[in-house]
């Protein structure tokens, strides 16, 4: 505290006046100052839990050096500061000055006394940086000290008031404090809600109490959590403003509560999956034949691998076709396609389902050569129709598949089992019907059963329906 020091005249200088005399008329006109040791003057604990560390600008220092400090810092002697604290002389406007004045080593600073008690004094400290430029991480913490404060002076106000308590004074109070909190930092509610809360987000047990609003909203999964201290440590940075912050939080937790729910739906269906009496069905024959036994709608999605010569379009028609009846409603018919008759092949499955997308598998290794175009190619069609409109998928796939190496041990023209299941896990459920009408060697049926998937298998080869027996139902 400053003891007997007394007061000095604002006309007493130990040096000579700068001729740039602007501030300390401003000074002045807010009453006495005087010069105090720099090393009896402290920071307010709180300006640097909100702001940080203070490393003002080499000019900055460097003008201190020649001219000495013209605006007087704001230091607070009331008795609350020391015994809040620890600490005398707390200041709460100028912060910035004290630490360029330290190190410009100058043995005085200009300083106008205040006495407020605690929480005003904290209050007054966020005041006074009202003009300071703050990333959005700085004002966030900003509006939870002003909170803080707000806070305090309600409690001792209510004392031992419990009839106030008993009519609900005691919780639910944050809304009142937004608008005084808003008032002081010149923004609105909403901005300092959503600052307020990430922080609420991404540290509970420091910021959250029971006298806010809705506090079961805050407890959220620690990958929210996550998020939340991300997008504050971008919010620090100045690389991200409230409203986006707040917005990716929100969106981690919706992600969170529908990955949650997907899996009690996946847990539902692979039970539904394992209690069934027949997972797997391969039958001989041609699909067009096969599938003229197959109810309408009964057919979840169809995945496979047809011929790519121009003798195949007749079989690309006929799938298109039984596709548009036996698949239910928003039902997918992937398959797998050379290039030479692309789009002869897109006019005969459009004519009968919905266009949808078209993916690729990047092949690995040199690739085939088209010798009649002098081509070598490098990846491979995935065309994607729907019966009807499509039964989005929920969570976004990529359409580039990283082929998974040749895998031509059972049939020649068999795909590689990884780019199957990459296919199925992405536009298809657990415990789904899957068809594959040319089925070979079975790997689309490998895949889908691994996948928790039924599947019905098709092939007019006997030899080839026998290998997918073996591949899928080893234990048969």
């Amino acid at each position: 505290m400053r003891g007997s020091r007394g007061r000095t005249s604002p006309f007493n200088y130990s040096r000579p006046m700068s001729d740039n005399t602007d501030a300390l008329v401003e000074a002045l006109a807010d009453g006495e100052f005087e010069y105090v040791p720099v090393d009896e003057l402290h920071g307010h604990p709180e300006n640097e839990e909100v702001y940080g560390d203070i490393d003002p600008d080499e000019s900055f220092v460097d003008d201190f050096r020649q001219n000495g400090v013209e605006t007087p810092l704001v230091v607070n002697e009331h008795d609350d500061t020391e015994a809040e604290w620890g600490l005398p002389n707390t200041v709460i406007g100028g912060h910035r000055r004290l630490e360029a004045a330290r190190r410009a080593e100058l043995k005085t600073v200009p300083v106008r006394w205040k006495q407020y008690p605690e929480p005003t004094a904290t209050r007054r400290l966020v005041q006074n940086n009202k003009q300071r430029e703050k990333t959005p991480g700085q004002v966030a913490r900003e509006a939870l000290t002003l909170e803080e404060t707000a806070r305090e002076v309600s409690q001792a106000a209510m004392g031992e008031r419990t009839d106030l308590r008993a009519r609900g004074h005691e919780g639910g109070q944050s809304k009142r404090w937004d608008k005084e909190v808003a008032d002081d930092l010149g923004v609105g509610q909403r901005t300092v809600r959503r600052a307020t809360d990430i922080y609420r987000f991404a540290y509970p047990d420091e910021y959250v109490h029971d006298q806010l609003q809705n506090v079961e909203k805050y407890d959220v999964p620690e990958e929210v959590r996550e998020e939340a201290r991300r997008q504050i440590e971008m919010m620090d940075e100045g690389e991200q403003g409230f409203k986006p912050a707040y917005e990716e939080v929100k969106q981690a937790e919706r992600e969170y509560e529908e990955q949650q729910k997907r899996e009690e739906r996946d847990q539902s269906r692979q039970s539904a999956y394992q209690n069934a009496e027949e997972t797997v069905e391969l039958r001989h024959g041609d699909f067009r034949d096969v599938l003229d036994s197959e109810p309408d709608a009964s057919i979840d999605h169809i995945v496979t691998d047809p011929p790519y010569d121009a003798d195949a379009l007749e079989q690309w028609a006929a799938l298109g076709a039984h596709a548009a009846r036996v698949l239910k409603p928003g039902g997918f018919l992937i398959a797998y396609s050379g290039k030479a008759h692309l789009p002869d092949v897109h006019d005969v499955l459009s004519s009968h389902l919905n266009y949808h997308w078209q993916a690729i598998v990047n092949h690995s290794g040199p690739g085939a050569k088209i010798f009649s175009r002098n081509l070598r190619t490098g990846y491979k069609p995935i065309l994607i129709y729907t019966k009807g409109d499509a039964d989005v998928q929920e969570d976004f796939v990529t359409d580039v598949l990283e082929g998974g190496g040749r895998e031509k041990d059972s049939h020649d023209w068999q795909q590689a089992e990884s780019e199957a299941a990459q296919l199925i896990e992405s536009f298809t459920e657990i415990n789904d019907c899957i068809c594959d009408p040319m089925c070979g060697s079975g790997t689309i049926g490998v895949a889908a059963d691994r996948l928790d998937r039924r599947c019905l298998l098709i092939d007019e080869d006997r030899d080839a329906v026998e290998t997918a027996r073996r591949k899928v139902m080893p234990d048969e």
